[in-house]
């Protein structure tokens, strides 16, 4: 097996991996993968990058240990991982496999076909994972809070439809801290993905899978998701326990009826310091 081999180890379906070599393989394709999207030429690459969006050391370890987080427990990861578990996990975790396949295009070529003798080498492939920005380069004082790896690792959990292009529609240090303003730009725009810093660093959000309007009750389909960004990338997907996946009034002054504290809607643990 292949992943065996890049582990400087043989195949045995009766040996089992350490979780700590496997740790360091996704590590070691993200940081890869992020170097090649840092010297790439492409326009979108730019525009990240021209707004202030870095790759931190410490927030690409953070996305290679997300990756290899899914193997097992999400907050508990094993110590070690059977062949059978390696196979179910490379066949299921799509990011991986997407980050894998650009690094090995990129450093190997092996999407060359065979006999092709060519001189002229194959130009890298297209740092697919960050999606377009549109709108972001208007935006004259944009603070970059979040990192390049971020925005890989949330894209890829987008259903894909919504990869390609993220469409800057409101900042909090752009526009004001005003609910009606943020609600004036987000209402009737489609899904969107929030993204939140707090005060001790923590970045986390949601994705909205459907567009947002002014209501009484509930919206939204179990395609919504809550994630953390920092200080670890996890994804918290919906329970269908309830439908409780978006909620926008105005004119209110108190939670809709229905929302506990235990948000048994998406399976998550407290997402920031700050419980309130």
């Amino acid at each position: 097996m292949v992943t065996y081999n890049c582990l400087g180890m043989d195949y045995n379906e009766e040996v089992e991996l350490p979780y700590q070599l496997l740790k360091e393989y996704c590590e070691s394709i993200a940081s890869t993968y992020i170097k090649m999207v840092k010297s790439s030429s492409s326009k979108r690459v730019r525009v990240w990058m021209e707004k202030g969006f870095r790759a931190s050391a410490s927030h690409v370890q953070a996305l290679g240990e997300a990756v290899t987080a899914t193997i097992g427990d999400l907050e508990s990861p094993q110590h070690h991982c059977t062949a059978a578990q390696l196979s179910k996990w490379l066949q299921s975790n799509i990011l991986l496999k997407q980050l894998a396949e650009l690094v090995y295009v990129n450093l190997y070529g092996i999407n060359k076909r065979g006999g092709d003798e060519s001189p002229t080498p194959m130009p890298p492939a297209a740092p697919s994972l960050l999606p377009i920005p549109d709108g972001l380069d208007a935006m004259p004082d944009y603070p970059a809070f979040i990192d390049l790896s971020h925005i890989v690792w949330i894209n890829s959990h987008l259903p894909q439809k919504y990869q390609r292009k993220w469409r800057f529609l409101f900042s909090s240090h752009i526009h004001g801290e005003s609910f009606s303003t943020m609600a004036g730009r987000i209402i009737e725009q489609g899904p969107s993905v929030l993204i939140i810093e707090d005060s001790s660093g923590h970045i986390f959000g949601g994705f909205a899978a459907c567009a947002w309007t002014f209501g009484p009750n509930f919206t939204g389909t179990d395609e919504s998701f809550l994630f953390t960004a920092a200080p670890k990338m996890r994804v918290y997907p919906a329970t269908n326990y309830n439908d409780h996946y978006q909620y926008i009034n105005h004119h209110t002054k108190t939670l809709p009826n229905g929302l506990v504290s235990e948000a048994l809607t998406f399976v998550h643990h407290q997402l920031t310091m700050h419980p309130q």
